[in-house]
């Protein structure tokens, strides 16, 4: 049995078939209730639209429309781009981040410097299938804040040339 699509429908309701595709049609929904059902809602349909009336627009509907597009055109940018935000906020945002930031790596300098590296990161007690590792070697060791600052010296790096990057893009775009 051939399927029928709801376009095969809307077609053969509205007379677009031709001759033998729509006597194939209707020997299909003669012999199926639910396209029959299907048919008479699109043919209700139809007819509603058929008796609506067109609203016509005012008389100076297309040169309210035309004027509109061109001030919009003679914008230097579309009304969505041109969002305000106030840089103070953002500037403050960030300072608050980067002295908090600082403020914990200030804290976390000064309390390890008068702690004595022995057994602070002694796992052995914990559990004894754990394998001996001596943190003591690297957490005392100044090589390892040394990489660690390099790190995050690198990934500022980074950080402000993208944000340099940006900032070139957006003067040579605006």
């Amino acid at each position: 049995m051939k399927r029928i699509t709801e376009e095969q429908l809307w077609d053969y309701a509205d007379g677009l078939l031709s001759a033998d595709e729509a006597k194939e049609i209707h020997s299909l929904i003669a012999a199926d209730p639910s396209l029959q059902k299907k048919l008479e809602e699109i043919k209700a349909i139809s007819k509603s639209l058929a008796e609506m009336t067109l609203e016509t627009p005012s008389v100076d509907f297309t040169s309210k429309v035309i004027s509109a597009w061109k001030t919009e055109l003679a914008s230097p940018k579309p009304a969505a781009l041109k969002t305000i935000v106030n840089k103070k906020i953002i500037y403050g945002v960030a300072g608050l981040f980067v002295v908090s930031i600082l403020a914990l790596l200030a804290y976390t300098v000064a309390a390890t410097v008068n702690v004595p590296a022995s057994g602070i990161y002694d796992l052995s007690k914990y559990s004894s299938s754990l394998p001996k590792v001596n943190a003591d070697v690297i957490f005392s060791n100044k090589l390892f804040y040394q990489l660690f600052f390099l790190l995050d010296v690198v990934l500022l790096l980074i950080f402000v040339d993208k944000y340099l990057r940006v900032k070139k893009l957006k003067k040579q775009y605006a």
